[in-house]
């Protein structure tokens, strides 16, 4: 019985080790990213930040899918 308790608090950490290292990667990659440095570069201007979240929306809705399912 206490084996499974500490199996199950075991895969928990582990999913949470693997959510942090998702977490990290793509912290990682935005770090290194062209945005950032242009958002270093403004030295954070507010103008900066909402073209860059402008531009975001835009690559996001061209590289979105669309699935429509149809039921009867």
């Amino acid at each position: 019985m206490l084996w499974f308790k500490h199996k199950s608090q075991i895969a928990a950490l582990q999913a949470r080790i693997e959510n942090l290292q998702f977490q990290l990667d793509a912290l990682e990659n935005f770090v290194h990213s062209d945005t950032f440095h242009e958002i270093v570069e403004s030295k954070f201007d507010e103008s900066k930040f909402e073209d860059l979240a402008q531009e975001a929306v835009e690559r996001a809705v061209e590289n979105a899918d669309l699935h429509i399912t149809v039921r009867f």
